[in-house]
């Protein structure tokens, strides 16, 4: 089994932590996915729909944050402590909110919403520069490095394409060559990525039907 996080598999994602101690000590990460649900309407009309159902373990975390999370995860590692900030619904869930990962010399806010919406993007900021991903952490193009004094450079390494084709792409030799310990490994940085937010939904006191 393996977590499909598409950036996880993405040459652009490997570009952005081959290039990420360029920008200095990390002072500040902020991550943006926000993307209107086809399903607020009937919501706000009284009708609850799946994503925003506390007994599906819906809300917007746990559907689009979880990429935030990984993203985030994936370049820095695990928090010293999580907080969220929710914007809670009439059902109980969250429809949106601000997630931050406090790392002790650093913040990661990470920005989640299904009730509106804005342009996605991710930057990494250092004393000694940033990075900057135009586009939302489900996806992983547009980068550039811009260090201080220098102009910016682009990091994207292939064009985005279809994404799941990169997932295809990096799997199959696991797969054929029974990469046991590779997928293990993967699966236990999932299963961290899941402890924080599982700490962050409840200190935020959002109760899912495992409860």
């Amino acid at each position: 089994m393996f977590e499909s996080i598409l950036p996880w598999y993405s040459d652009n994602y490997d570009a952005i932590r081959e290039n990420l101690a360029k920008v200095g000590d990390i002072r500040m990460i902020q991550v943006n996915f926000s993307q209107y649900s086809r399903r607020y309407q009937s919501y706000k009309e009284g009708k609850v729909l799946p994503v925003f159902d506390p007994q599906l373990d819906g809300g917007a975390l746990y559907d689009l944050g979880v990429y935030s999370v990984h993203w985030v995860m994936g370049l820095v590692g695990i928090p010293q402590r999580t907080v969220y900030f929710p914007n809670i619904g009439y059902s109980g869930v969250d429809t949106s909110g601000t997630l931050v990962m406090d790392y002790g010399t650093f913040q990661a806010v990470c920005s989640t919403a299904k009730d509106s919406q804005s342009p996605g993007r991710c930057v990494v900021q250092g004393d000694e520069g940033y990075i900057l991903m135009e586009s939302h952490p489900g996806e992983c193009h547009r980068i550039s490095l811009k260090e201080n004094g220098k102009d910016a450079v682009e990091l994207d390494r292939i064009p985005l394409g279809e994404p799941f084709a990169n997932v295809y792409k990096r799997i199959l030799p696991i797969v054929e060559s029974d990469g046991y310990d590779t997928c293990y490994a993967m699966m236990e940085k999932v299963i961290e990525v899941m402890q924080v937010m599982e700490e962050a939904r409840k200190n935020a006191g959002i109760q899912f039907s495992c409860d």
